[in-house]
């Protein structure tokens, strides 16, 4: 049967015989969608609230660093217990304790989304 170009599964276990792809086709993915001037502004702001170049630089990389490797512990569960990540990081932390990353993701968002319109704004301008 010939591959469908849509997504059967949905929140399904995708069978291993149907996926595809690397760690480095992951990599190429992130990068090429953060490698973009909101990303790079949003990092600088470190050193616009005062930070030395260097302490920024060393807190964004330690900060990847952990965050990532947090996410890939908790990633690699999805395949093992058959689950989406945010259903098992319900589990995890629990019904009240999700609320947290929700509303720091919310947060994360919300000033993400600022620093885009605020950098938009003045490439129009």
């Amino acid at each position: 049967m010939a591959p469908s170009l849509v997504e059967q599964h949905s929140i399904d276990v995708v069978p291993d015989t149907e996926r595809h792809g690397s760690a480095f086709s992951q990599f190429t993915l992130w990068l090429g969608a953060n490698l973009q001037i909101t990303a790079v502004v949003t990092g600088a702001l470190a050193v616009v609230f005062g930070s030395g170049a260097f302490w920024a630089v060393l807190g964004l990389a330690l900060g990847n660093l952990l965050g990532g490797a947090v996410m890939a512990l908790h990633s690699a569960q999805g395949p093992r217990l058959g689950l989406p990540q945010m259903i098992s990081s319900r589990a995890q932390f629990g019904v009240r304790g999700a609320i947290v990353p929700l509303v720091l993701v919310i947060v994360m968002y919300v000033g993400f989304f600022a620093s885009g319109t605020v950098l938009a704004g003045q490439a129009v301008g």
